[in-house]
């Protein structure tokens, strides 16, 4: 019985500690942010087609009208964990060891990506990235007018969302160590009980 309450006290203390923080105990991964973006040809070491490195902040509406290369063919948006390319034309990536964008922290303020997923039905696409970069690969793809690629991005969660998860354990641990602890007392008394 002990135990169920002790369960209830710890649901609620938590409900009170993380019910006013819950929507900022997520990680802020881009919203707000600065964000590099440049167009790469024929390799990670080239900007390529005339194109210059453009800085977004992350808000509202779309940060890139046209594509910063010299031959402009997507818009792309930024929101707090994706970024999503809308193309406006239709053509075939050239083959190269890289042919795509960069998306990266210029200023050291986005915490270390841990994660970059692409979503698309385009086929010749792939992404990857290390804890400053999102490398997007379009060699050999191909892309429409009116198609559009996502990449879904995660960071390294907050200390604050770290520590709600590690109060959660010490409660739940709590619980049942209170529970095996009453457990353990009612084997004794009725042990007792029938020795007298």
């Amino acid at each position: 019985m002990n135990a169920i309450r002790i369960s209830r006290t710890a649901i609620v203390i938590c409900a009170m500690v993380a019910g006013p923080w819950t929507p900022a105990a997520r990680a802020v991964v881009l919203e707000g942010k600065e964000i590099t973006t440049a167009f790469y040809f024929p390799d990670q070491n080239t900007i390529g087609f005339g194109g210059v490195p453009v800085v977004s902040t992350v808000g509202p509406g779309v940060e890139i009208q046209a594509s910063p290369q010299g031959f402009p063919i997507a818009s792309i948006d930024f929101d707090d964990t994706s970024i999503t390319l809308d193309f406006f034309v239709s053509l075939n990536g050239t083959v190269a060891p890289f042919n795509g964008w960069r998306f990266y922290d210029a200023s050291g303020t986005i915490p270390a990506f841990t994660g970059a997923r692409l979503t698309t039905a385009l086929p010749g696409w792939s992404v990857s990235y290390d804890a400053d970069d999102i490398w997007l690969n379009g060699s050999g793809s191909t892309y429409t007018a009116g198609s559009s690629l996502r990449i879904d991005v995660a960071a390294v969660p907050e200390p604050a969302a770290c520590a709600l998860m590690g109060l959660g354990l010490v409660v739940v641990g709590a619980a049942r160590r209170c529970a095996r602890a009453q457990a353990t007392l009612r084997c004794s008394v009725g042990a007792a009980r029938r020795l007298a």
